[in-house]
C-alpha cells in the first residue's frame, strides 16, 4: 500500500493537518494494480535509443577531439543483444534414447583395446 511519507506547503514549511486529510483522501481513492515487469519493463530497442538520447549532447560536445570515436563506441554498443526472452520461450523435449542402443555402444566401447602411447626415447648424458 503506498503512504505519503513527507508533504510541504509553501516555503518548505510543514503542511497544514487539512492538507494531509484532502492527501490521504485523494490516495485511497486511486485504484490500485499490481504492477507487472512485463508490463512496465522497456523493450530492448527502447531501451537503446534511450541511452542514445540521453549520451546525444556529451557526444556532440565531443565531437572532432579524440575521445570521440572511442565514447561513441561504448555508448552505441548494446549491452546486451536483443533476443528471445528465455522466460517466455518454449523448451524443446529431450530426445528419448533406445536402451538397448545405448547400452550396445558402451559395451563396443569397452571391447576395442586402449591405443597405446607413443614411446618417446629418451638419451641420457
Amino acid at each position: 500500500m503506498p503512504t505519503i511519507v513527507q508533504l510541504r506547503a509553501a516555503r518548505n514549511r510543514r503542511a497544514p493537518p487539512e492538507v494531509w486529510q484532502a492527501t490521504f483522501s485523494w490516495l485511497g481513492s486511486q485504484r490500485l494494480e499490481p504492477l507487472s515487469p512485463l508490463r512496465h519493463a522497456p523493450k530492448p530497442l527502447k531501451r537503446i535509443e534511450a541511452r542514445r538520447e540521453l549520451w546525444r549532447p556529451y557526444l556532440e560536445a565531443l565531437s572532432a577531439t579524440r575521445h570521440e570515436p572511442a565514447f561513441r563506441r561504448i555508448v552505441y554498443q548494446p549491452t546486451r543483444v536483443p533476443g528471445p526472452d528465455p522466460l517466455r520461450t518454449r523448451l524443446l523435449p529431450r530426445r528419448l534414447v533406445d536402451p538397448r542402443t545405448a547400452l550396445a555402444t558402451i559395451g563396443r566401447e569397452r571391447q576395442t583395446p586402449p591405443t597405446p602411447a607413443p614411446a618417446v626415447a629418451r638419451e641420457r648424458s
